[in-house]
């Protein structure tokens, strides 16, 4: 009976070294698997090309900005608020403060 009850100790740890090594082989074939995803990824990625998609992205942003600047200075031009306007009012007022800073000077003296 002794020999019967060893041979089934013996059984018993056979099976589970067998589901610890079943266990450690079915990680390390998803860590291989994993391993071959992230490396084809890797090798898809050119990083001169992402450089160059980077570059055409910001000289597109650049002429957007471009024609939203122009467009703004078209539409102050027809309603007459751009910068050549407000200097030119300003111009207008000039003789003005002139004739105001010569009429303060008379009052001084």
């Amino acid at each position: 009976m002794d020999e019967l009850s060893a041979d089934l100790d013996k059984l018993s740890a056979m099976r589970d070294d067998f589901a610890r090594k079943q266990s450690t082989l079915s990680l390390r074939e998803e860590r291989a698997k994993a391993k071959e995803e992230i490396n084809a990824v890797r090798a898809e990625i050119d990083p001169q090309h992402i450089g160059q998609e980077m570059g055409r992205m910001s000289e597109k942003i650049s002429r957007m900005e471009a024609r939203a600047e122009a467009t703004k200075d078209y539409a102050d031009r027809q309603k007459g608020t751009d910068l050549e306007t407000a200097f030119s009012e300003l111009d207008q007022k000039k003789p003005d403060i002139e004739a105001e800073l010569a009429a303060l000077k008379q009052k001084k003296s």
